[in-house]
């Protein structure tokens, strides 16, 4: 894994966006990615369809193992999915968002959040077994203690058939986060009108 510009597998020529932070660099948390994605439950998947961009909200798989990959799955007309075969580019946001802030002017209401963003190529995954694999640890994640054979049967090669399974092997990412509550002007002072605080999520 990077957070510098790299260049991409389908066009050598072409850098992936920068991933450093312009606005508030100081909230770079480059060393919480694995603990974020491992922790949050959607994934807003990014492509370019027809030049228009795609934004689409999915579970994923994260494996601290193999922390350069993230998977994604679904039917196999799926739109976000369609690139894959033609290793298309993919932007990969997710957010963990823990409280609302609200204070006492307009312009500083905010969020207590962390975040990652990933650049990628996307590749399909063929191999009946590493889809199978994924698919019970997404369970596993998303679902914890259950069990195969006793809470849910396997998956049939029935099943995987009609699964598309996508890899995105990241290239560059980088990873946010505010921490604090409200911070605008008269928050912290009890004289001024209105009220600040946070809401947690």
């Amino acid at each position: 894994m990077t957070s510098e510009p790299s260049e991409t597998r389908d066009a050598p020529s072409s850098a992936v966006p920068s991933t450093k932070l312009l606005r508030h660099p100081e909230r770079s948390i480059s060393g919480d990615i694995a603990d974020i994605l491992a922790r949050s439950k959607v994934a807003h998947v990014g492509i370019v369809e027809n030049g228009w961009p795609v934004v689409i909200p999915m579970t994923y798989a994260f494996n601290p193992e193999t922390p350069n990959v993230l998977y994604i799955h679904g039917s196999q007309l799926a739109r976000i999915l369609g690139g894959a075969a033609a290793s298309a580019r993919a932007c990969v946001t997710v957010t963990e968002l823990s409280g609302l802030v609200y204070s006492k002017t307009a312009l500083n209401h905010s969020m207590i959040y962390r975040s990652v963003i990933a650049f990628g190529t996307m590749r399909v995954v063929d191999d009946a077994e590493t889809k199978g694999d994924v698919l019970r640890r997404m369970i596993g994640r998303y679902f914890d203690g259950r069990t195969e054979g006793r809470d849910f049967s396997a998956p049939t090669p029935e099943h995987l058939n009609m699964t598309k399974m996508v890899a995105i092997d990241v290239e560059a990412w980088s990873a946010k986060s505010r921490a604090h509550g409200a911070a605008g002007p008269g928050d912290d002072d009890p004289t001024v009108p209105g009220t600040s605080g946070v809401k947690p999520v």
